[in-house]
């Protein structure tokens, strides 16, 4: 990928001034040092590279994602760092939805035109243009000649394929040795992995129980997702009571008090299984549970550990399934459409959904 000019279009606490984009350069959101987004963002000019390799490919990014672990790793609290450029200065985005431009001679199974997403999110930079990236780093999703067919807002929730909807069905398929009717209880269940759960389990007819902050708010919407029961922290032990119910499995990305109601609605030999931290609190697991119910806690990191148990025949495999889930319209979240030239603002201020930056506005 190219090497920085060093050139400021903006700064982190002002708006996005966007540049025309020229034969010779790109636009990408930036940092140098760690801290608030909204003090070390800031947009960039990189210039363009002439020659990309043999085996890489160029894109332009038709979308780009937002997600917490994007906004830990300016902080400097997420062990996966972007490759610093020039100037040490690296581009945020590790989720996204991409169109080939240019492929390298040796570059096989992708071609000028196709529609491709990120494997195992390789931190690329997606919050930007165009990238360069090695060929076995992305996997077609919709081949050119397909893809003007396919409705730009099935395209931007492709942009949330390869870590939120990864996660969730990883989730799913990784633990619990889950069965047609089998409970699965989560918190957080308006976010975007949350949301994902909740169709993939009416995909596999699995029954879910969802926490939420608001049930006022976000019952009506979960339900129509395919949630089965949507309830908070507060009621949920009454629920699951009269109900009669224990979930097999628990997904957590709260902590904190979340966590242990979570952990307090699984059956015997159950597994919470934590993969976020939005509270900062500790995940609580009470002691009695884990003596005489054998329940048991553990964690998963899609973009590390977790990630790489997985085969690339593996990935392409499940990414072909989610693909096919969200163009038959039974895969998406609600999302918050940012244009990119006021990509600051997803930083600056309130959003419903989750940001998703169009990278052609």
């Amino acid at each position: 990928m190219g090497t920085l000019t060093g050139r400021l279009l903006g700064s982190a606490s002002s708006s996005f001034r966007r540049e025309t984009r020229t034969m010779s350069t790109f636009v990408g959101l930036a940092f140098r040092s760690h801290g608030s987004p909204r003090d070390v963002l800031a947009p960039r000019s990189f210039p363009r590279l002439g020659d990309i390799g043999r085996d890489a490919v160029r894109c332009d990014v038709i979308a780009s994602s937002v997600n917490p672990a994007d906004v830990n790793t300016v902080e400097g609290v997420y062990p996966l760092r972007p490759a610093p450029r020039e100037g040490g200065f690296s581009i945020g985005g590790n989720e996204g939805v991409m169109r080939v431009t240019e492929v390298g001679s040796d570059v096989r199974g992708v071609r000028v035109g196709d529609v491709c997403v990120p494997t195992k999110a390789p931190n690329l930079g997606l919050w930007a243009e165009e990238v360069i990236a090695p060929s076995t780093a992305v996997q077609v999703v919709v081949e050119g000649d397909r893809a003007s067919a396919i409705p730009l807002e099935k395209l931007r929730d492709l942009s949330c394929l390869s870590v939120c909807f990864m996660t969730a069905e990883r989730l799913l398929r990784d633990f619990g040795d889950l069965r047609e009717g089998d409970f699965v209880i989560q918190n957080g269940a308006t976010s975007a992995v949350g949301q994902a759960v909740i169709q993939l389990c009416r995909e596999r007819r699995l029954r879910s129980i969802n926490l939420v902050r608001d049930v006022a708010k976000s019952s009506n919407y979960l339900k129509a997702l395919g949630g089965d029961i949507v309830t908070d922290v507060r009621n949920v032990k009454e629920v699951c009571r009269e109900l009669g119910i224990q979930a097999k499995v628990a997904f957590n990305c709260v902590g904190g008090e979340s966590s242990s109601a979570l952990a307090k609605r699984l059956e015997a030999g159950g597994t919470m299984v934590t993969y976020g931290g939005m509270s900062k609190q500790p995940v609580v697991c009470p002691t009695p549970l884990m003596i005489f119910k054998n329940i048991k806690s553990v964690g998963f990191w899609l973009s590390g550990r977790d990630g790489s148990k997985c085969s690339a025949t593996e990935t392409e495999g499940t990414t072909s399934y989610l693909v096919e889930k969200v163009l038959e319209g039974k895969l998406g979240v609600r999302t918050s459409i940012v244009p990119f030239s006021k990509a600051m603002t997803a930083f600056t201020e309130q959003h419903e959904g989750k940001v998703v930056f169009d990278m052609a506005q």
